[in-house]
């Protein structure tokens, strides 16, 4: 599976449209206090999309940015041209122009950063973006955009609970000779300056390997610990994994996870942490 799971901001540089493509909204058109309310979103929502969708053959619908210029990052929102559904978590990567007039996407990475989030708040630019009728005519209908006057109280009541910021490259998925039921996953795990994931447990045996950076891990029960290049960390089936997070708060970091789980088990499940650690 070449689908990546982006954590917000990996790779940089803001995507245009495919040529071919007609827009004239560029990332400045969308208002700085729009641009400021990221989207909102899930771990697990975006984990779970990187893991089913078949980004090969869904188109765009439209697109919205997160961040400020110079570091703005563009997100794709992705429609199953068959069904109509409408993808979760934007998807960061580089767009192409089909030969139905339709544009997809390339190299794709999913973000953490919520598609209906980005549309109620105003921040879904769609212009560009063509969808056949018989793909518009599946699409249910978009939710209502919030009014800008309750923007401020939208933020005001969520402080601090913008989702922490990654991406995961699934490597390998293989069953397990000689053990009924089990498979194997290779993925990287990439967290941007102060990125993290939330409270989850795997009810898998977890191996990590630090590739750059330094990460701090912790699971319930233990002292937190940083681990730098080179160095490794284990999680069992029964632990829950309080604090997986990078280090540093300006330098991006990368881990090597291999899991050997259930094949019927989910890839993660959030939780709440009992009691102090």
């Amino acid at each position: 599976m070449g689908l990546v799971l982006c954590f917000g901001g990996i790779g940089g540089a803001l995507g245009d449209p495919p040529a071919g493509t007609q827009t004239d909204t560029p990332a400045s058109s969308v208002s700085s206090d729009a641009q400021g309310s990221k989207p909102t979103g899930s771990f697990f929502s975006s984990l779970k999309q990187a893991f089913k969708q078949d980004i090969g053959h869904e188109v765009v619908r439209g697109h919205f940015d997160v961040g400020t210029p110079p570091d703005t990052h563009r997100y794709y929102c992705l429609v199953d041209p068959k069904t109509g559904k409408r993808e979760t978590n934007g998807v960061g990567g580089q767009p192409v122009l089909r030969s139905d007039g339709m544009t997809g996407i390339k190299e794709g990475a999913v973000s953490f950063y919520s598609c209906t989030d980005a549309e109620q708040q105003g921040n879904l630019v769609t212009t560009g973006y063509v969808l056949s009728a018989g793909v518009s005519s599946k699409i249910a209908p978009a939710p209502p955009t919030r009014k800008q006057a309750e923007a401020p109280a939208v933020k005001a009541a969520s402080p601090g609970k913008i989702p922490p910021n990654g991406a995961v490259n699934e490597l390998m998925i293989r069953d397990l000779i000689g053990a009924d039921g089990k498979e194997i996953r290779m993925l990287t795990v990439e967290y941007i300056g102060g990125g993290a994931s939330l409270p989850h447990r795997h009810n898998a045996q977890v191996f990590v390997y630090v590739l750059d950076g330094s990460v701090r891990m912790q699971v319930q029960g233990s002292a937190p610990v940083i681990f730098g290049p080179g160095e490794t960390f284990y999680e069992a089936p029964e632990d829950t994994h309080t604090v997986s997070a990078n280090a540093s708060q300006t330098k991006p970091a990368r881990i090597l996870v291999f899991m050997v789980k259930d094949k019927k088990a989910p890839v993660s499940t959030p939780v709440t942490p009992n009691g102090p650690p």
